[in-house]
């Protein structure tokens, strides 16, 4: 049996946390509670279409300013096209998240990657909080992005018929892929160009707040110590064109969201949960460069030392790789730093977890090539080596990033703390 209880966050004890007597069906004896049917959520009411023409009761919800949010999913060139035709047509900016597929590809219309960075602006959050939205793909990595969606009635569009709805603000399901939704647009006439209330403001707002959040991004790079951040940008500036990148679940992933920007050389991104969030992952990176269709495009890894350390099995598939796995050591779960679990008793112990195995004594134990860098200028190195070693049909190896945990949450921070200052979009 497997059990999904959704509890509301911060998942941490507060001082009123006290032990309740259950009543005979359940229910807390005293005290309020919510009781089947003493509300009704968005989802309760939703309704689901998989039928070839416009449901004409949408209409009505589509009036207004809206955005495309893009989560997890892999678009063939054909969707990626129709989701930016959709954009084009309903005059929405499409907000794209590190796993949809479309942040680094050509995009004709207004793509954002920033708003993790942007919706930390209260200012810009108010002012392009839109009246609906249209879903493709699972939930977007960012929280930041979800919180901001609360409360934005959605429509969501999955071929598989799928209820990604942990916000429970879908009011409809269409079961259709991209491609066709868009043909159900066109065959009712719904978003033409006269029907556009902006004028075409709308897209240029979201445009110029993208642009604007990309140079602080720059400026602020350049005048701060190495972090995740520049290795990043470094990163997808040297892979391969038509390359892959596997990036781990927790730390990784949300420091690609906020630091990778966008991009028109094609790269592929993948990532999973797996079952708590950080097993398998050098295993499925070992699965995604032996699957994959050509071998002059390989995959490289963008592991936390958690998720590598977790998934040892996978180790021995490694000497296969033509692409390195690089490592970020910053020693254990350093992403519950940032979250309300900090600070709390036994907090080293039971979060964070530091491990007193090291990535290189495994590198050597498994016989892999193993390189270890602290700088902007020993990883540009490391990353050169390993992909050359690699296109000479030998072990890529492991690249271990040392990093300064403490300055990093500092710089992090100091970053988003800077971007909520700044006065970034201009009120109406």
């Amino acid at each position: 049996m497997h059990l999904n209880l959704p509890f509301r966050e911060p998942l941490v004890p507060e001082p009123s946390c006290t032990a309740e007597p259950i009543g005979p069906f359940g229910w807390p004896e005293t005290g309020p509670v919510d009781r089947p049917g003493a509300h009704a959520s968005t989802t309760d009411q939703a309704r689901s279409f998989d039928i070839p023409h416009w449901p004409q009761e949408l209409t009505t919800l589509l009036g207004g300013l809206g955005i495309i949010c893009c989560g997890p999913m892999t678009p063939s060139d054909a969707s990626a096209e129709a989701i930016f035709a959709c954009a084009e047509r309903l005059d929405a900016p499409v907000l794209a998240d590190p796993l949809s597929g479309l942040r680094f590809r050509p995009a004709p219309g207004a793509r954002i990657t920033s708003y993790d960075s942007l919706l930390r602006n209260p200012v810009a959050a108010a002012t392009l909080r839109p009246d609906w939205v249209i879903r493709f793909g699972g939930t977007p990595v960012s929280k930041t992005l979800s919180g901001w969606l609360e409360g934005v009635p959605a429509i969501l569009v999955d071929p598989g018929g799928r209820w990604t709805d942990p916000t429970h603000d879908v009011a409809a399901r269409i079961t259709a892929d991209p491609t066709a939704f868009y043909r159900l647009l066109q065959a009712d006439g719904i978003g033409n160009q006269g029907d556009r209330r902006s004028g075409g403001l709308w897209i240029e707002r979201w445009a110029a707040a993208e642009q604007t959040l990309d140079r602080l991004a720059r400026a602020f790079l350049e005048q701060s110590p190495w972090c995740e951040g520049h290795l990043i940008a470094d990163l997808l500036e040297r892979l391969p064109m038509g390359d892959g990148l596997f990036c781990a679940n927790s730390l990784p992933i949300r420091q690609l969201d906020t630091w990778s920007g966008q991009s028109e050389k094609p790269l592929r991104v993948f990532g999973h949960r797996g079952a708590s969030g950080i097993d398998g992952q050098s295993s499925t990176l070992a699965g995604l460069n032996a699957g994959r269709a050509e071998p002059e495009r390989g995959v490289t890894g963008l592991l936390g030392d958690l998720s590598f350390i977790h998934d040892l099995s996978g180790l021995l598939l490694m000497e296969r790789l033509d692409r390195p796995c690089i490592v970020l050591n910053n020693g254990g779960g350093r992403i519950f730093d940032a979250l309300s679990q900090r600070g709390l008793e036994g907090f080293e112990s039971l979060w964070r977890t530091p491990q007193r195995v090291q990535p290189d004594v495994l590198a050597h134990a498994f016989g892999l090539p193993h390189r270890s860098v602290d700088d902007a200028s020993g990883f540009a190195q490391a990353l050169a080596e390993a992909i050359d070693a690699g296109m000479r049909a030998e072990p890529a190896g492991l690249i271990e990033v040392r990093l300064d945990a403490e300055l990093s949450l500092h710089t992090h921070r100091a970053f988003w703390n800077g971007v909520r200052e700044q006065s970034i979009i201009e009120t109406e």
